[in-house]
């Protein structure tokens, strides 16, 4: 899994699993891969092998934020 930062598509995207990706430098997705694009002041591209990484990483996100309110 690897992350990427991109500023310049940052105002037009949305939260979205891709299998299509070429950032402002070229550079495109692994053959057969997939990425979650998170746009917020950047575009967070998060790169796996597949949807099942993905959402691994997602319950990863989700358990993190659930301890985080317990805690306060």
């Amino acid at each position: 899994m690897s992350i990427r930062t991109e500023w310049s598509r940052a105002s037009v995207e949305r939260p979205e699993v891709v299998s299509e990706w070429t950032d402002a430098y070229g550079q495109g997705l692994d053959e057969g891969g997939v990425a979650l694009a998170l746009g917020a002041d950047s575009v967070y591209l998060i790169e796996a092998a597949d949807v099942a990484e993905i959402r691994a990483l997602a319950d990863r996100i989700r358990h993190a934020c659930d301890l985080f309110e317990a805690a306060r």
